[in-house]
């Protein structure tokens, strides 16, 4: 398990990507390397097949057309191995020396090939930069397990959109918390944030707790009373504990 304060992984890491290293580029390069054996293999392939088909041997010079396109093909793709690889490999040892690679699980395999040496690699960079980002983004919020990075995820999707959203858990687990971060990430921020326990609201005074009232509507009503969506009016409100709420107050929030 990685710990995010002082941990050496993760602090250079960070300092590895603000000085010498665009670890993001790093991380995409695999990507793109097997994109292109894939579009490679796949024109050799078809140019196998089509040259089959239609009968074409070593004195038809369409074949031999396809032979050059072939070889053109591996040449570029090893040019393209020993481009990135200079680099990736430069970026692997630098990491070592700064320990913010585990050598550990490097050399749990011995006798592996490099590309799977450095797509491990890969996976503990990509590990530990969500885990960065996370924390950078959600101070508030402790996460490291793969389950809450994708709860925080789902923070950021909905954060950009203008929806009710309902945020299911036991008491205790930190449905406010995630809230609080939905309402820090979205378009509304600099509006309003109403929170509002919906379990210390005596069953009288739901109506004017949650829509307010105008003096002397009732008997005690000596002043208008802001409700808590005006109050939040063009912000975001959040009922905790909604389904403490009756039924028929749940009816008129709908509508």
């Amino acid at each position: 398990m990685l710990r995010y304060r002082n941990n050496p992984l993760i602090i250079n890491l960070k300092i590895m990507k603000h000085n010498h290293y665009h670890i993001s580029l790093y991380v995409i390069i695999p990507v793109i390397f097997s994109g292109y054996a894939l579009l490679s293999a796949i024109l050799s392939y078809r140019l196998t097949q089509y040259c089959s088909r239609h009968g074409l041997y070593a004195g038809d010079p369409f074949f031999w057309l396809s032979v050059i396109v072939i070889v053109i093909g591996c040449v570029i793709g090893l040019a393209i191995v020993w481009v990135i690889l200079k680099p990736v490999e430069a970026f692997i040892e630098k990491a070592k020396q700064l320990a913010s690679i585990s050598n550990d699980d490097l050399n749990h395999k011995k006798g592996t090939g490099q590309l799977e040496h450095i797509t491990r690699v890969f996976e503990q960079v990509t590990t530990v930069l969500s885990m960065v980002d996370a924390r950078q983004l959600f101070p508030e919020i402790i996460a490291e397990s793969k389950a809450m990075r994708g709860v925080l995820g789902q923070i950021i999707k909905v954060a950009a959109t203008d929806s009710t959203v309902l945020i299911l858990g036991e008491s205790g687990t930190g449905k406010e918390l995630v809230a609080t971060s939905i309402y820090r990430h979205s378009q509304r921020k600099a509006k309003p944030f109403i929170k509002f326990n919906c379990t210390a609201v005596p069953d009288t005074l739901w109506e004017s707790e949650l829509f307010g009232h105008e003096k002397g509507s009732f008997t005690g009503a000596t002043a208008r009373k802001l409700g808590k969506f005006e109050m939040a009016n063009g912000g975001t409100i959040f009922l905790d504990e909604i389904g403490d709420m009756p039924l028929e107050t749940q009816a008129k929030i709908l509508r």
